[in-house]
């Protein structure tokens, strides 16, 4: 008996965090969707357990707000239920917009053989804003900026080089000096 009760007090314990899961929210933290475009973030996390390896098969809920900003599913509910994949990872890539704007939060719980977790996503709809995991949108609003820069440079760049001429006299007939206003900022020959 003396041996038996030396052996249970050597066997190590369980660590007080091996009846818990950890959920690492990959995808979605922070985004914004744009109302008008009805354009939504993809949402995307991954559950681990407490030796930090991917739980596969854990029933992970995805929560939207009752009231205020937010929305639902496809389906028309506020909770949608995935399983982890192989990788531990779960997630949805659209939800439809209820129209409202402010900040939300989407509640995620994980469960898996008795053990859970439970995080929350933090997230705002809105009517003028660009999704910033598109990357034509910026680039060509960029694009056209940078367009209509050159474009006024190389107006401004035309009328320097005529009116230098111009002064000079370039050995033929005068000309009279010549200018160009592009807005408030005008160009020309000497005066």
């Amino acid at each position: 008996m003396a041996a038996a009760l030396a052996a249970l007090q050597c066997t190590p314990a369980w660590p007080a965090d091996a009846a818990r899961l950890q959920i690492l929210v990959l995808e979605g933290e922070g985004a914004v969707h744009n109302i008008r475009r009805k354009a939504t973030s993809p949402v995307a996390v991954e559950v681990r357990d407490w030796s930090n390896r991917p739980v596969e098969g854990a029933r992970v809920r995805f929560t939207l707000p009752e009231l205020g900003p937010g929305g639902r599913f496809v389906d028309g509910s506020r909770t949608l239920e995935v399983r982890t994949d192989a990788r531990g990872r779960a997630g949805y890539s659209a939800f439809v917009l209820n129209g409202q704007e402010g900040r939300f939060s989407v509640s995620v719980e994980a469960v898996s053989e008795g053990r859970e977790a439970g995080t929350s996503i933090t997230q705002s709809s809105s009517l003028f804003h660009y999704r910033a995991s598109s990357l034509e949108e910026p680039d060509a609003r960029r694009t056209s900026r940078s367009r209509a820069v050159a474009l006024v440079l190389g107006i401004g760049a035309a009328a320097t080089a005529v009116g230098v001429l111009a002064s000079r006299g370039g050995g033929g007939p005068q000309t009279p000096p010549v200018a160009v206003g592009v807005g408030p900022v005008a160009v020309g020959g000497p005066r």
